[in-house]
């Protein structure tokens, strides 16, 4: 990688492996002692302290302030020299990562991709869509739009996030990153899967095996070729999706919990298998917290109105029982 490359262009997911690096690293080689060297005042480091017992990544929010300074990865590199964190280093040695943890190089060292057939990249991506043409887009959102990508015999669907009139780059990127920490996280035969991701100055894209097959609301609602859902392809969908929450909800070491679960969000593959998508509203909570406690979402944040509880509307505080009320809604 570039050293001269500003952190905040460093693709997320070499950021995310460095934050669980740091975060689960002793106090020597830990958040705390990067910053030690960063952060000007204790009391700062006392904040990111109670952030990180609130669940949250210290160091996620240690490097998103310090790089409003515009601080290049040469400067962290000569900080983890400091610190003799050479583990740490070698993660900004290497050029390109995949999502599933395996190393290959590359010769654009912002690519982060790996298919099922072969190997995918940020130049098949953008020949794929036809440079995200909007005849290859397939389905639009608030935060993304996703696209049909044809490489080779293979086709993916691939989410492009876009940034519109009140939505930061910041906030495309946290959900960007959330989403590839859910998946690394979470996976399972009902939640679809995570081929790979790339992002650069402009884009950010998660790259998703197409469903041929649509949405189970296209499939409810008749809007495409395929016929009425027979009951036994029903119960089959609602018992993968349970199967997918109640994974989500114990995963370890976090809880998931989705936020956002409606029928358009459930796609089906060629064996009419049911895959849960999207998770860019989804919030990690860790086991640890008290049953009943709330996590209070932003303006902004709510999924389909027509799926949530109206406590959760007026309120905004999310719990597992959100996604119990949600599931409630489809079936």
């Amino acid at each position: 990688m570039d050293p001269n490359t500003f952190l905040y262009n460093v693709p997320p997911f070499v950021i995310l492996r460095f934050c669980e690096i740091m975060d689960t690293g002793c106090h020597r080689y830990g958040w705390r002692g990067l910053a030690a060297r960063i952060v000007p005042s204790f009391t700062e480091v006392r904040m990111y302290e109670r952030m990180e017992a609130g669940g949250r990544s210290p160091t996620k929010e240690l490097l998103w302030c310090w790089a409003q300074q515009n601080p290049r990865v040469q400067d962290l590199l000569e900080v983890l020299q400091d610190m003799g964190h050479y583990r740490a280093m070698q993660l900004f040695q290497d050029q390109c990562y995949a999502v599933k943890g395996t190393v290959n190089a590359a010769s654009n060292n912002k690519c982060e991709l790996t298919g099922h057939v072969s190997p995918t990249n940020k130049r098949n991506i953008v020949a794929g869509t036809r440079d995200f043409n909007q005849e290859m887009r397939i389905s639009e959102g608030c935060f993304s739009d996703v696209y049909l990508a044809r490489i080779g015999g293979d086709m993916f669907a691939v989410k492009l996030f876009k940034q519109v009139n009140n939505v930061s780059w910041k906030k495309l990127w946290d959900v960007f990153r959330k989403e590839m920490e859910i998946h690394r996280l979470c996976r399972h035969p009902n939640i679809l899967e995570l081929l790979g991701c790339f992002s650069d100055e402009t884009r950010y894209c998660l790259v998703y095996p197409y469903m041929s097959k649509g949405s189970l609301f296209h499939r409810l609602h008749h809007q495409n070729s395929g016929p009425p859902l027979s009951w036994q392809e029903r119960l089959a969908v609602i018992n993968g999706i349970a199967k997918a929450l109640h994974h989500l909800h114990t995963a370890q070491p976090c809880a998931v919990i989705c936020g956002n679960l409606s029928s358009s969000n459930i796609l089906l593959d060629d064996a009419m298998q049911a895959k849960l998508s999207d998770f860019g509203l989804a919030r990690l909570r860790p086991h640890s917290a008290n049953r009943l406690s709330t996590i209070t979402l932003g303006a902004g944040s709510h999924g389909n109105p027509a799926y949530l509880p109206e406590e959760y509307l007026r309120n905004g505080k999310l719990s597992a029982g959100l996604d119990v009320f949600s599931f409630g809604m489809v079936t």
